[in-house]
């Protein structure tokens, strides 16, 4: 083979590098050294060394020549149509995380396929897919993908480590775990925290610089306060209220979220304009003097925040109504369940969306299994809301995985979706207008003072105090189902305000909380603070944070092109109505 490989050599200026590589590799076998050497020194495997060698002494160099490709593009049209529709609708995806997409969905693809289809389209380069979706509808790329595929944006298998820290940094930024103005850490200590080394953690810090979510700051990264440019910016906020007179904004957050909304704008330089309409009409009023105004789409103007406290008709004129205004536009969904057709039609919108998933039950759920509830029971005098049913869908999820499949019982009543929805029902076992009534001609003798106190009680209050005694007296069976069954040692409530009725309840009959059953629910309003209830907290100023940050900056990297809802994690306040089950009672 020597003499053989000498006269070969003669011709192989003529032949191609890979060739040439090839055959030197070969020659290496006539000096002496082991085969298993040679592979490993030129990082092949010995199989590919003996392959090589039987080709050459049969075909000579011709066999160490590639053979030219004959392959045809025989991608389905289908499958092209699906790269397409997963690019316009994930901009920022590459080729290797569309592929392995399709892959986790049956559609076996190459990355180096998926890169021809993407430069044939006009898709190559993130400049392309960003230009591409500012001048096309969402709506049609999203439609293109199957149902369910939209919701694995985010899935961490098909990306590289450098990505999903840098997704866990902009989590904990969103989340409000490294505050505006906070500086970061050292790099050892974000290196602990996120588990990872260090040109990894340098990688995806300089991702979130790019993408605006950090700042540069003496050698290390600083969460950007924000920063509204010049005087006289503000945002116009939109609620709703029963009636004009009342000025309260209809919502279970809305106060809690204005009230950071305008610490917020104090520390950006900027106003809060808050206008309302009055159920059943799209007639603006300003929020301050109950004077009727009209939308503001002045230049002064950054955005629009949008409080949707339920959906229908009203609210789907509305968001067509706020679409067409060329302002960025942040809605707060506390409904959940309904498909915003007329709004992703707009590009300058961003759904965010509290209280409507069901991780926070699973978060509740894991909390209970750690303190050794077994079984529990979920109450939801609400549950014909869709927020109603994935909190029960969240509990049943995690304690599945747990082994307890039937361990969730589920007590509910499904004809209301709020407190005050019962009054109708208490009116009909215990008329309060005679109360009403005599409370009417007392004032008509009493000091104008007494009347501004005490109206409020009447107008509002009295019908909520009978609403909350129909709920209880409508859940009082099945508390006493509930107690039956000894295993059953904690209740989960649909919100702060059952949760509260049901300790009244457990005192007034003494049980003993949490020694017989814990109690825990959703909202920490301030019923919860009053209450001692342990609570699942939505953090509402970091949600606060964001749709400020959303309104200021809707072209920064970290919002553009994401369609999904913006779902903020939330933490379990604990106080005194849980603790861990003892074991003796097992």
């Amino acid at each position: 083979m020597a003499g053989s490989l000498k006269r070969s050599s003669q011709l192989v200026l003529r032949e191609d590098l890979q060739v040439m590589h090839k055959l030197s590799i070969l020659q290496q076998a006539d000096t002496g050294k082991s085969i298993t050497g040679i592979c490993r020194q030129n990082h092949i495997d010995r199989k590919t060394f003996y392959l090589w060698k039987e080709r050459y002494q049969a075909e000579g160099l011709a066999g160490l020549k590639r053979a030219a490709s004959t392959h045809k593009d025989t991608t389905p049209p289908e499958v092209i149509e699906k790269v397409l529709g997963i690019s316009d609708a994930h901009i920022s995806w590459g080729c290797g995380k569309i592929a392995n997409f399709l892959k986790q969905n049956g559609i076996e693809i190459s990355s180096p396929t998926v890169q021809k289809i993407l430069i044939r389209n006009n898709r190559a380069s993130l400049e392309e897919r960003k230009k591409r979706f500012q001048d096309s509808d969402v709506t049609g790329a999203l439609s293109l993908l199957e149902p369910g595929e939209v919701n694995n944006e985010d899935s961490s298998t098909v990306r590289p480590l450098w990505q999903r820290i840098k997704s866990s940094i902009e989590k904990d930024v969103l989340n409000g775990n490294f505050a505006p103005g906070t500086k970061l850490s050292s790099i050892k200590a974000l290196q602990s925290r996120y588990n990872i080394s260090f040109p990894t953690i340098r990688r995806a810090l300089a991702a979130c610089e790019d993408d605006g979510l950090l700042q540069p700051s003496n050698r290390g990264w600083v969460v950007p306060r924000l920063y509204a440019g010049r005087k006289g910016k503000k945002i116009v906020l939109i609620g709703r209220c029963k009636k004009i007179t009342d000025a309260k904004l209809e919502g279970i957050f809305n106060e809690e979220l204005l009230f950071h909304l305008e610490a917020e704008a104090a520390q950006a330089g900027i106003g809060i304009s808050i206008l309302i309409h009055e159920e059943g009409s799209l007639s603006f009023y300003d929020f301050k003097t109950l004077q009727p105004a009209e939308m503001d789409d002045s230049e002064q103007v950054f955005g629009y925040i949008y409080l949707m406290h339920r959906f229908g008709e009203e609210q789907e004129q509305m968001l067509r109504r706020l679409s067409h205004l060329n302002k960025p536009l942040a809605i707060l969904d506390e409904v959940g369940g309904w498909k915003y057709q007329t709004a992703t039609s707009t590009h300058n919108l961003k759904v965010f969306s509290i209280a409507t998933s069901s991780q926070p039950a699973r978060t509740i759920a894991r909390y209970l299994l750690e303190l050794g509830h077994l079984k529990i029971a979920y109450f939801s005098p609400f549950h014909k809301h869709p927020w109603s049913k994935q909190r029960f869908v969240g509990l049943t999820e995690i304690y599945a995985k747990a082994g307890y499949d039937a361990n969730v019982t589920l007590f509910s009543i499904d004809g209301h979706g709020a407190n005050i929805d019962y009054y109708s029902d208490s009116m009909s076992r215990c008329d309060s207008t005679n109360l009403i009534d005599y409370y009417t001609q007392w004032k008509e003798q009493a000091p104008g003072i007494y009347t501004t106190i005490l109206d409020p009680l009447f107008i509002s209050e009295v019908p909520l105090a009978c609403s909350n005694a129909e709920i209880i007296r409508q859940l009082e069976p099945h508390f006493e189902q509930a107690l039956r069954d000894a295993e059953i040692t904690a209740w989960v409530f649909a919100n702060d305000s059952v949760a509260a009725l049901a300790r009244r309840y457990c005192k007034e009959c003494s049980i003993d909380v949490p020694h017989r059953v814990s109690i825990v629910s959703f909202d920490n309003s301030l019923e919860a603070l009053r209450n001692r209830l342990t609570s699942y907290s939505f953090n509402i100023q970091a949600y606060a944070h964001s749709m400020m940050d959303y309104l200021i900056r809707p072209n920064s990297t970290h919002w553009f092109g994401k369609t999904k809802p913006v779902m903020l994690e939330g933490i379990i306040v604990e106080r005194d109505t849980t603790r861990k089950v003892d074991p003796t009672r097992r």
